[in-house]
């Protein structure tokens, strides 16, 4: 059995040998939602050919992409990561075929395998950086590059030049008017870069394309590709170790029965959803640090695991809440502040944290006119809620830009503190940064 999907086609042939007879083959329509916002996510979906785009709300009826999973990926890998449901909604846009996998199996497989569960956290880690360089080209660069950028990448996804795409379709996916993307892609062709046709994009001249792009695009296919080059390499160690061949993708399915796979250890029974209650961060956590080889990855965890530890000393021994408070906190902070300042504020922030700081990021409406600090505390209680128990928002805002004051360059945190207005400086902690902002000259933000 043959994967046109790049992760599943990785991996080496005892792992598909385990997941191939819980795959099941869906057809994937245009416009078919896989996982509801918010909804508890049941099933997991390899694409094998379309483009799914996982989509952040950005108002009552406004949507914008996050990021983009082809046939490089998988649909719903959050609930691997502690989490049962999302904020965001994954809408296919380009139709197509995929092979789909209860959630609650592939968590048992991610707990009990090692290798599979390394490969996946390679995509894990390829996702993040996707999705944190998304947010920074939307806030730095123009549509034309932006535009450039993201056809390339469904190229990629797709596997071919001819993207079934229309103008409305790609104003709502980058967030901007259609007739900006009209205008845009009119002069790309008249470049002799793409061809339009009715209801599809062609792409004439790829490397042109590549040319016009961002840098964000390179960085992005990179990580991916650092994937595929890593799943390759461990498969290849693999199959030198038993001394066969590798097989690149083809599960070997003996006919009429034949020999069975080897059965699997099962170390404790693994509900479908009570598990994911019960795992818990600690739990996945444990896993992770033990399991991976990845450098930065492992580096990224214990990072984030050091800030919620220091807010947890603050507000209360439970993660789940440190987690919400973080997020909230850096959120409406970033909405507070200029574009270009809130960008420079995401990338100190450990990659984990950051994927969370460019969450349901409007740039447009940079930055909030946030009145008082009640104002402020108000937006940060917004976000947090659903954390599960009561804690003080005060308590907690405090508690997340002691921790920023004390991880973040100290320079960076003078800037922020100084674009903010007097009202809302008063809550930050004490500290060098926050004198230096106080007694900057002009350090008056309205």
């Amino acid at each position: 059995m043959a994967f046109s999907n790049r992760l599943l086609a990785g991996l080496p042939p005892a792992e598909l040998h385990y997941l191939a007879p819980r795959l099941d083959p869906i057809a994937l329509r245009p416009r078919q939602v896989l996982n509801w916002r918010a909804e508890p996510i049941e099933h997991l979906t390899f694409v094998e050919e379309g483009l799914v785009s996982v989509l952040a709300q950005t108002g009552e009826r406004e949507e914008v992409e996050a990021w983009l999973i082809g046939r490089e990926g998988v649909v719903g890998l959050s609930t691997l990561l502690g989490g049962e449901s999302f904020s965001f909604r994954r809408v296919v846009q380009v139709g197509g075929s995929g092979l789909r996998i209860r959630a609650c199996d592939l968590r048992r497989a991610f707990e009990e395998r090692p290798v599979l569960r390394r490969h996946l956290l390679r995509y894990a880690h390829a996702v993040l950086v996707q999705a944190a360089q998304n947010g920074a080209c939307a806030a730095r660069h123009a549509l034309e590059h932006r535009l450039a950028r993201w056809l390339l990448q469904a190229r990629d996804g797709l596997g071919r030049d001819e993207l079934p795409l229309t103008h409305a379709l790609l104003s709502r996916l980058v967030g901007v008017r259609r007739a900006s993307v009209t205008v845009a892609l009119g002069r790309l062709e008249a470049a002799g870069i793409l061809a339009q046709r009715w209801g599809s994009i062609v792409i004439a001249a790829p490397d042109r394309l590549e040319a016009v792009a961002c840098d964000c695009h390179r960085i992005i296919r990179s990580r991916y590709e650092a994937v595929a080059r890593q799943a390759e390499a461990v498969g290849a160690d693999i199959m030198d170790r038993a001394g066969a061949a590798p097989l690149s993708g083809t599960v070997p399915f003996p006919p009429g029965g034949g020999e069975t796979p080897p059965a699997m250890p099962v170390r404790r029974p693994y509900p479908c959803r009570a598990q994911a209650r019960a795992a818990g961060r600690a739990d996945f956590r444990r896993h992770v640090m033990a399991a991976t080889g990845l450098e930065v990855f492992d580096k990224t965890l214990q990072t984030t695991n050091i800030w919620l530890d220091e807010i947890m000393e603050e507000i209360g021994p439970d993660r789940r809440v440190a987690w919400h408070a973080l997020g909230a906190v850096l959120m409406t902070l970033r909405d507070r502040l200029p574009i270009e300042l809130a960008t420079h504020l995401g990338a100190q922030l450990p990659l984990l944290v950051r994927g969370r700081y460019y969450d349901q990021w409007h740039v447009a409406a940079q930055p909030e006119r946030i009145r008082s600090l009640d104002e402020f505390l108000e937006r940060i209680s917004e976000r947090m809620d659903g954390t599960g128990r009561p804690v003080n928002t005060r308590d907690a805002t405090r508690a997340v830009l002691r921790t920023l004051s004390r991880h973040v360059d100290p320079g960076q945190v003078a800037k922020v503190i100084e674009a903010l207005p007097l009202h809302i400086r008063q809550i930050w902690p004490a500290g060098p940064a926050n004198d230096a902002a106080s007694g900057a000259p002009g350090s008056t933000a309205a």
